[in-house]
């Protein structure tokens, strides 16, 4: 009885040693990559050895003559004669099951250090791919940059260029009850379409200001920044504002900002404004070949101009703007619904 149950201890901690899970590391780095780029093995090599030396200790099928006392050994040994001699398969077996085992550690350990090996190479292959990526994004950046720039201002009544073809379609169909335009040097808005005379940063079409991509009647809110200071009064009058209150839908909005020219004289006299800057929002400063002005308004002069162009209910809506320096104004005209 004494032998059955040493049997099964032996057979429970070898079962033990090899149905043993790998040790948790309380290290936070003990999942990360050591100091030599390699991950740690999941299994610790003692414990591939363990299933090795667990057969090397096992006595079966002889009797171990080291434990129990020395009558008991002198027994053990004597019965072990009949079975060495019976018993040499079970022993052939015990040898090829010892080396099978041997060998099979060692192939783990192999395996675990080209999973390691392939785990750092994967990580530097992660690094890599992130750094193209990020050059590719750059690259991206330095050809939109390349291509706005070749975009030259159009030729007065010159075809539009729409630069980005599918922004400008998702912003289209974004706007059923009608396109929200915003036309000239104004920072863009989410949610407008931006047209400017040049491919300035946000600007989604090239063109200008009298010949724009949109049918008659589709434009809801139009806004005109530092446009009709551009345009001889007579060509504002006879061309460009009958041209935009054609573009809008009869109860659309349209919204000037411009250089309020009385109170530009005004700041002057009471030296709030000094003569370069007075010079340079007079005569503007003909960036990118466009913007120069030929015309000066004020809240007085203008409205009259929009309401003989068919634009009813005109009004200063904020005559405080300071943009760039000089004093602006924003003047609202809407038109007529039937």
């Amino acid at each position: 009885m004494r032998r059955l149950l040493t049997l099964i201890d032996e057979r429970l901690r070898l079962r033990a040693a090899v149905d043993r899970p790998p040790l948790a590391s309380t290290d936070a780095s003990a999942e990360t990559e050591d100091e030599s780029g390699e991950l740690p093995n999941p299994v610790p090599d003692s414990a591939l050895n363990l299933v090795a030396e667990g057969l090397d200790h096992l006595a079966a099928p002889l009797f171990n003559v080291h434990r129990a006392g020395r009558l008991a050994r002198l027994g053990k040994a004597l019965l072990n004669l009949p079975l060495r001699i019976f018993g040499r398969p079970q022993q052939h077996f015990n040898s090829v099951l010892r080396q099978q085992a041997k060998s099979w550690a060692e192939l783990l350990r192999a395996s675990f250090h080209l999973q390691s090996i392939l785990m750092h190479q994967l990580a530097e292959q992660r690094q890599l791919t992130h750094r193209l990526s990020r050059r590719q994004d750059d690259l991206a950046a330095a050809v939109e940059s390349l291509r706005r720039s070749l975009i030259v201002a159009p030729a007065r009544g010159a075809r539009p260029v729409i630069i980005d073809t599918d922004a400008y379609r998702r912003l289209c169909e974004s706007m059923p009850d009608g396109l929200r335009v915003m036309l000239g040097a104004e920072d863009s808005r989410p949610g407008w379409l931006k047209v400017d005379s040049h491919a300035s940063p946000g600007a989604i079409v090239v063109a200008d200001a009298t010949n724009l991509p949109f049918p008659p009647g589709s434009v809801a809110e139009l806004v005109a920044a530092g446009q009709v200071e551009c345009f001889p009064r007579s060509e504002l009058v006879e061309r460009v504002l009958p041209y935009w209150h054609a573009l809008l839908r009869p109860g659309g909005e349209l919204r000037i900002i411009a250089l309020d020219w009385r109170r530009a004289l005004e700041m002057h006299a009471a030296g709030q404004l000094d003569l370069e800057t007075l010079h340079q929002v007079t005569f503007g400063r003909a960036e990118h070949g466009a913007g120069t002005h030929r015309a000066m308004y004020d809240g007085g002069t203008l409205i009259p101009l929009l309401q003989s162009a068919g634009f009813d209910r005109c009004e200063v809506v904020d005559e405080r703007r300071d943009d760039r320096g000089g004093p602006h104004m924003e003047v609202v005209a809407r038109r007529p619904t039937p």
